[in-house]
């Protein structure tokens, strides 16, 4: 069972003599049990070998019992409890509206010295999550991409995950400036469409041109902070 008392199925179990004769090696059902009939008098010994997907195995493993014969028809149980495996929780807000949730940020998180890394992107609701962590282990969780229209936040923190719990980390992020060229007459001030701008950022190679539209202005977001030719 999970800590909440909920059956777990898949969760492999063997069951050996004292001796160390192994006499099964099976999986727990969706009841969350295995059932063995006919022992003789003996103590046994009964291991968790592998727990079900995105769980602990049980600290208080393995565990003996003695059975004897004496016991007509008598029904003996073990129960094992294994701890839901850690999880990072990422929720994404607006940096000026706290309540504002923000999708589509991309997080990077990977095992610190480790190979193992993984991209989460933030759904409509803000959040991404990643689970089946590992205890005692220390990850990097780093922002790839911010949501549109929004600047990297910048974020790369370590967290190393000692409890088997949910560990959420809220990141905000602000709003990327914006640019908007007007262009006018000199002498009425009346708007002009048409005019075409090449705008670069100082020091870049890269440039975008853009061109007024019927209300003689271009609106240019996205942008990163900066100076700008």
């Amino acid at each position: 069972v999970d800590e909440d008392g909920k059956p777990l199925a898949g969760a492999v179990f063997e069951l050996r003599r004292g001796s160390g004769a192994v006499l099964a090696r099976e999986t727990t059902d969706a009841n969350g049990l295995i059932y063995r009939g006919f022992l003789t008098t003996d103590t046994y010994i009964v291991e968790e070998i592998q727990a079900p997907v995105g769980y602990l195995l049980d600290s208080n493993n393995p565990q003996s019992i003695y059975i004897s014969v004496e016991d007509d028809n008598k029904e003996y149980s073990l129960t094992f409890v294994n701890k839901k495996k850690p999880a990072i929780e990422i929720i994404k807000v607006d940096e000026n509206e706290p309540t504002k949730r923000l999708q589509g940020a991309v997080f990077r998180i990977s095992e610190q010295g480790g190979s193992k890394s993984w991209d989460v992107t933030t759904g409509y609701d803000g959040t991404a999550i990643l689970e089946h962590l590992d205890i005692n282990t220390t990850y990097i969780v780093e922002e790839i991409t911010p949501p549109r229209g929004y600047l990297n936040s910048g974020y790369r923190e370590a967290i190393v995950l000692e409890e088997c719990r949910v560990h959420t980390i809220t990141v905000a992020n602000g709003l990327a400036p914006k640019l908007r060229i007007e262009k006018i007459d000199e002498y009425n001030g009346r708007t002009l469409p048409g005019a075409v701008f090449r705008v670069a950022k100082e020091g870049g190679s890269d440039y975008k041109e853009v061109t007024t539209g019927f209300d003689g202005s271009v609106l240019l977001e996205d942008l990163e902070a900066g100076w700008y030719t």
